[in-house]
């Protein structure tokens, strides 16, 4: 933080700054909360950076002086803001883009070409650890971010920010690319079963993945998981343990627009986290978690962040009916925990002695514990916790509520730092920032997961904690549990739900971006919503609205893809020829796409007698361009 400028870095007039691998975040200033140029010829270069949730009084998170230059390649401008509006970038000097950035903003659009990703969500995890001892903005499943970098470039960095390698297959399509950021997401492991099984073939339950990921690595959901539950009490799969954790990893179901639930089956801990790992979890719902110990869901030992998640239903006899912090940390942001209960203490969170937490726009509601000597919601005895934007209400012993509380009543070493804009419904003296709600119900539905990446408790009409949040908070978490803007009605709400939140639709054709993003659409081309890319009779906005994948037919419709046996430049016209297998009456469409995600359809032919011999012709300037070949069904 500086009262000045350039809250980070201030570039003196001459002077020049160079930085790669770098993130820069969380700072604040009067003017350019990440880096002020000062102008008369300074300059700095920025590769492979991420410059995210800076907060400046006015301008940008970059603000340049007159006659100074910024050069910028791979790097996100993102979550950055001022006090009026999202801002990355102002001033007057020169921005100049080498390619490959994504600014997540519509300013200076003259400063960016077709090679930067612009006026796009990031999708960027909170900053924290993720493997190494650097922390890093992780990027989310769903981040348009991953494998976006340069795919020719030749020297790129061998190592990202946190030491790991650079360059990997982050989306599992088969081609590798750099990503954008400092952060490179890392190999991803496709989780593409229900079922809960350890056979080493066939298809990768997700404790096979578990078992087999790299340091580093991520675990991730085939798309047709989306809203599916994987039941580790399953007796199919011979499975009798807890999802046993032991490597730094990512678990991350973002990309499946109704999450996925992973359950315990009310017999067993779904997962154990190994001392001195980092570990995320994003876009999961853990539920009915049963154990004679601690930790009814999870118990950690690693420094675990959870985003966009839902702890339900699980119960230890022990501590911990939802989780138990053994050691390390526990950050939790957009999380619901919910009718989680305990024998012990901490229905919801136990933290033990020396151990700290920080809570972020998360609903604690409806934990109990059996015991008027223990707590319900959350037991911090000799722990931290910081705690901003969170609902904590309805948790209760057998003698009334019980949100917070100490195992040891005479311990004088807890550390609670409210930053504000919280709701209980009883008077806490933990909760003493001046705009937290205090003995207060919030008015909240019951749990529903009818759609959005995790369960949640929405609020009802009239409720208080409805725009009752931060007016100026960090733009970092944009999405509820649910997917949806987290800023509904001109200001955010308390807690893990936004009422009233729509998904943000940049074309206005009624599908979502994020939908857009996660199956290769275009979020700024309405027309696309008109296609039908995978010729089933249904387009996409159909698809959207049935919950079905755009790229893949329904069974009843199945595609041909044709092998194509001969492609030429007719060296007059300058079209490109291509030849492909055909059969004799059959229609065959002709696609075309620039980077094998958008594809756009060029030519039909109707009745062709050829056999092997049918020909296509486009014109084309294009260097690159893919096309492919489809029987249309029937």
């Amino acid at each position: 933080s500086a009262g000045g400028d350039g809250g980070a870095v201030f570039v003196a007039p001459g002077a020049d700054l160079t930085a790669i691998n770098c993130t820069v975040s969380g700072n604040s200033a009067k003017l350019g909360a990440a880096v002020h140029l000062d102008g008369e010829s300074s300059t700095c270069l920025m590769s492979h950076c991420t410059i995210a949730d800076n907060r400046s009084v006015a301008g940008g998170a970059v603000v340049l002086g007159l006659q100074s230059e910024l050069r910028i390649d791979h790097t996100i401008l993102a979550a950055n803001r001022n006090d009026s509006s999202p801002s990355n970038v102002t001033g007057g000097g020169a921005l100049i883009s080498d390619g490959y950035n994504l600014i997540d903003t519509a300013q200076r659009s003259t400063d960016f070409g077709w090679q930067d990703i612009y006026n796009r969500q990031a999708f960027l995890a909170p900053l924290g650890f993720y493997g190494g001892e650097l922390r890093s903005h992780a990027l989310l499943a769903v981040s348009p971010c991953i494998d976006a970098g340069d795919p020719l470039l030749t020297d790129p960095p061998a190592r990202d920010l946190r030491g790991f390698s650079r360059v990997v297959d982050g989306d599992h399509d088969g081609q590798v690319a750099i990503d954008i950021g400092a952060h490179e997401a890392g190999l991803a492991y496709v989780v593409d079963t229900s079922l809960d099984e350890s056979n080493g073939t066939g298809d990768l339950s997700l404790r096979e993945a578990i078992a087999t990921v790299l340091p580093g690595g991520r675990i991730v959901f085939d798309r047709s998981l989306s809203g599916e539950t994987i039941d580790i009490s399953a007796t199919g799969g011979g499975q009798d343990t807890r999802l046993n954790v032991g490597v730094d990893v990512q678990i991350d179901a973002t990309t499946l627009p109704k999450g996925i639930e992973i359950s315990g089956g009310d017999s067993k801990r779904v997962f154990d986290l190994a001392p001195g790992i980092d570990v995320a979890m994003h876009g999961l719902t853990i539920k009915n978690g049963l154990v004679s110990g601690a930790g009814g869901a999870i118990r950690s030992r690693a420094r675990l962040i959870m985003t966009h998640s839902c702890i339900l239903g699980s119960h230890s006899d022990s501590d911990g009916g939802g989780i138990y912090v053994g050691d390390q940390s526990l950050r939790l942001v957009n999380c619901t925990l919910s009718l989680n209960s305990t024998d012990g203490s901490g229905g919801a969170i136990y933290l033990v002695p020396g151990t700290r937490a920080v809570i972020e726009h998360c609903t604690i509601y409806g934990n109990s514990c059996s015991s008027g000597l223990e707590v319900a919601g959350i037991d911090l005895t000799s722990a931290d916790l910081e705690i901003y934007s969170t609902i904590i209400a309805g948790n209760s012993d057998p003698s009334g509520a019980s949100n917070f509380g100490f195992t040891n009543p005479g311990d004088a070493t807890t550390q609670v730092d409210s930053r504000g804009y919280n709701l209980c419904d009883a008077l806490p003296l933990v909760l003493d920032h001046p705009t937290d709600i205090k003995n207060t119900d919030p008015q909240l539905f019951g749990l529903t997961h009818t759609d959005g990446w995790a369960a949640v408790r929405l609020s009802q009409p009239g409720s208080p904690v409805r725009d009752a949040g931060d007016p100026e908070p960090s733009l970092l978490p944009f999405l509820s549990a649910r997917g949806g803007l987290r800023i509904a009605g001109g200001r955010m709400d308390i807690g893990a739900a936004e009422h009233g939140a729509a998904a943000a639709d940049s074309d206005g054709d009624e599908i979502p971006d994020h939908w857009e993003y996660l199956y290769g659409l275009d979020p700024d081309e309405w027309l696309d919503a008109l296609a039908d890319f995978d010729l089933d009779g249904d387009n996409n906005l159909t698809e959207f609205n049935h919950g079905t994948d755009p790229r893949t037919p329904e069974p009843d419709t199945p595609e041909t893809p044709l092998e194509i046996l001969a492609l030429a430049r007719d060296a007059t016209s300058g079209e490109l020829e291509i030849t492909f297998a055909s059969d004799p009456g059959a229609r065959y469409t002709l696609f075309w796409s620039a980077d094998l995600m958008n594809w756009f359809p060029a030519g039909v032919i109707d009745g062709t007698p050829l056999v092997n011999e049918t020909l296509f012709r486009i014109g084309t300037d294009r260097d690159q361009l893919f096309v492919r070949v489809i029987r249309d069904p029937g």
